[in-house]
């Protein structure tokens, strides 16, 4: 049918009265379609680790809000931080550590200050960017205990966090934010990356999640005309099942166990760092959960999100 209706197509275009052509595969002469332009290749950016011995400042604020408002646990801190050859390694070494509350919040005791300032980890890293270990961990977590006058059960509950391993962990996550997940990558400007991360929470466990992030450049800060830095933002969700299975997980806390009877909960991050170098300008972490619970046969609804902003200077 195929040839027939080839052959028959002379015929039918002579009969039409019309000067119409009819273009045939083999017809050199026929109309060929305007040629696509290229879709231009996506941008690639190479993120490589490369700080420098020296001395930065590092302004850092945490932000709790419950339920809209501003809540208890929201400080803010201040320390110079050296970045110091030795034996091998790079140490990072805090110092001129300042501690306070945002203004219209209740103050923190002293010995609370001084304790807290005290836990600040030095710690040390490779050449190559790869963390290595927390300085004297489970020393300084003793000498910053000992400025405290309460029980060791309240200190337990209030500092464990930072005693020895939990402190390295935590460190070491910090860590991986900054450098450690992008050092040696490659990634495309504007192309969605998704991957799976752990987020730490609040009832101590930890979960694991997607995460998708994404590239762009931006100026480094306010001042900054240029685009020599780029940003590394991305979000990961968990809901359902597999949220009320990682919160019922933990443990009592005081004696109290908490039912939960729906949870959703979401971690955001912004990176601002130089990709030539991996030197960091800001670093915004939050953490939000909204949740339904029974709290010792009462119904409870929480809403709290908790955000830490590290802007960074250099002298």
């Amino acid at each position: 049918m195929r040839f027939m209706t080839l052959a028959l197509l002379p015929l039918l275009v002579h009969c039409g009265g019309s000067n119409v052509r009819v273009a045939t595969a083999t017809d050199q002469s026929a109309v060929k379609p305007a040629a696509v332009a290229p879709t231009p290749a996506a941008e690639t950016i190479t993120l490589n680790f490369a700080w420098p011995a020296g001395k930065h400042h590092i302004a850092h604020e945490l932000a709790q809000v419950h339920d809209g408002a501003a809540a208890p646990g929201s400080f803010k801190t201040s320390m110079d931080v050296s970045v110091e050859p030795a034996d091998g390694a790079l140490q990072i070494l805090a110092s001129n550590v300042t501690m306070a509350t945002p203004e219209g919040m209740p103050g923190l005791p002293p010995q609370f200050v001084e304790a807290m300032v005290g836990l600040v980890p030095n710690y040390r890293v490779s050449p190559a960017g790869e963390f290595v270990d927390v300085i004297d961990a489970q020393g300084r977590y003793d000498a910053a205990m000992a400025k405290l006058d309460i029980p060791d059960g309240a200190k337990k509950m209030m500092f464990g966090q930072y005693q020895g391993d939990a402190i390295v962990a935590a460190t070491k996550r910090e860590w991986r934010g900054l450098v450690g997940r992008w050092k040696g990558r490659t990634l495309q400007v504007g192309v969605p990356i998704a991957e799976q991360t752990e987020i730490d929470l609040p009832n101590g466990q930890r979960a694991t999640a997607g995460v998708d992030f994404s590239i762009e450049r931006v100026p480094c800060n306010a001042a900054d005309t240029g685009t020599g830095c780029v940003l590394i933002a991305g979000a990961s969700k968990i809901d359902g099942d597999a949220a009320l299975k990682a919160m019922s997980a933990g443990p009592a806390v005081m004696g109290i166990k908490v039912e939960y009877k729906s949870v959703a909960i979401e971690q955001r991050f912004e990176l601002v760092t130089e990709p030539s170098t991996l030197v960091p300008h800001k670093f915004v972490s939050s953490f939000g959960i909204k949740a339904d619970q029974v709290v010792m046969g009462e119904a409870v609804k929480s809403d709290m999100v908790s955000t830490e902003t590290r802007t960074y200077t250099y002298k």
